[in-house]
């Protein structure tokens, strides 16, 4: 029996752009975070004193800002090296040989793969044979898994891949290659990175990403860590271990129930108080989304409030504790019966209905071709967009614009009533 740890996706410093932009940003807490992981990842190993450990790419962001980057991590490596655990290693895109040209020598534990073609590590002691190859620069298109050795007959076989697979919308194609490519190389386990969420692709043989040891922003949501493998036998088995320090969450609140500020407060505070103490000690980066029909709708979509509104927010959010709020989003309607309006046989019935179409069953087709209809308008604001980051064509944005538009449409009917019955 053997252990071992599979990591990928450290990002060690990697910069952090914007912060400057949210308030009360915990700007050392979030530069400090990757480290941190990766020192909770050494101290892992050896408070469960595996066999070895395995990083499957972009142990570092890209070039280092300055030489304490590499002289840190190297010190890091030396404290497993006195415990006589080895480390295998390759680069990804973000840490290929043309981004990190290193200029550290790594200690005598950490093997780290060629990248100009692959090869293999054997560890004869515990039967386990290594193979792998890093990128020499950040655009690797090439399948170069096809091309691993083969199997090492009577050994357990462990193939490390920096790899997008066949594809993943959230993150560009590296070193594409197939589950079926992998399968048959013989391989009993393959570590792979990239992939910054955490999933198995295959149980016999083991196919898994680790996933990235630290969530950076709002789009890697959730505990983050690595896997403590056990090898017995033919049996694999595998246990998450998280690593991060501080955790990315959406929190969701509905107000429905809410009749006043206060009572919005206090839905925050409890929703913000549960989260804390489901995070299992770690710090919270949260966005908060709040949602619902309310009577307090007016005054959350009510410009000339939103600033006191959500400084406040953020107040009660800082007697919680152990946590920052680094957004909120106003997404609420109106305390009216939406379903009654979309039915209704008249033009507001009709632009409702229309309207929840291509929110919730039109094609990506169909809002293409609706975003090619706003070329002209995209055209004219093309800098300002590109500024702004925003994308016309996306269908997910354009859902996002509809869900807007209608906020706006139910808001401006409900102030019409009002006024109408004053």
């Amino acid at each position: 029996m053997f252990r071992f740890l599979h990591a990928a996706d450290l990002h060690l410093d990697a910069p952090l752009k914007g912060l400057a932009e949210y308030p009360g940003a915990p700007v050392e807490r979030l530069r400090e975070a990757t480290r941190a992981a990766f020192e909770r990842l050494i101290q892992l190993a050896i408070s469960r004193n595996v066999d070895f450990v395995v990083i499957a790419g972009d142990l570092f962001d890209g070039r280092w800002t300055n030489m304490q980057t590499g002289l840190w991590t190297a010190n890091q490596f030396r404290l497993l090296q006195e415990q006589g655990i080895p480390v295998y290693l390759i680069r990804g895109n973000h840490d290929s040989l043309s981004a990190v040209p290193r200029t550290v020598s790594w200690p005598a534990n950490v093997h780290e793969f060629p990248v100009d073609h692959p090869a293999t590590f054997e560890l004869p002691e515990l039967g386990v044979a290594v193979h792998g190859q890093g990128f020499a620069s950040r655009e690797l298109r090439e399948d170069v898994a096809a091309d691993y050795p083969a199997a090492v007959p009577d050994a357990f076989n462990i193939g490390l891949l920096h790899t997008s697979l066949a594809g993943d919308a959230r993150h560009d194609t590296y070193a594409p290659t197939s589950e079926q490519v992998l399968v048959n190389k013989g391989y009993q386990y393959w570590a792979l990175g990239h992939i910054h969420l955490r999933q198995q692709i295959r149980e016999t043989p083991t196919i898994a990403y680790s996933g990235c040891t630290q969530g950076r922003h709002i789009n890697e949501p959730g505990a983050k860590g690595c896997l403590f493998v056990t090898v017995d036998g033919a049996q694999v088995t595998s246990e998450f271990e998280p690593l991060d320090s501080l955790r990315w969450l959406q929190l969701d609140i509905p107000l429905d129930e809410c009749e006043q500020l206060d009572e919005v407060y206090d839905e925050v505070v409890a929703c913000l108080t549960t989260a804390r103490d489901d995070a299992e000690g770690r710090f919270l980066a949260v966005r908060l989304r709040l949602t619902g029909n309310t009577t307090c709708h007016a005054e959350l979509s009510n410009s000339a409030k939103l600033e006191e509104i959500e400084s406040e927010i953020r107040n009660r959010g800082n007697d919680v504790g152990q946590l920052w709020i680094e957004r909120i989003q106003f997404e609420t309607l109106p305390d009216i019966n939406l379903e009654q309006l979309r039915t209704a046989d008249d033009l507001m019935g009709e632009l409702l209905r229309d309207l929840q179409h291509l929110q919730s069953t039109a094609t990506d087709d169909e809002l293409t071709e609706l975003a090619a209809a706003l070329a002209p308008l995209q055209s004219k604001a093309a800098s300002e967009l590109r500024e702004a980051e925003v994308d016309m064509s996306a269908p997910d944005n354009i859902r996002r614009w509809l869900s807007d538009a209608e906020k706006l449409l139910l808001s401006q009917l409900l102030q019409r009533e009002n006024a109408a019955s004053e």
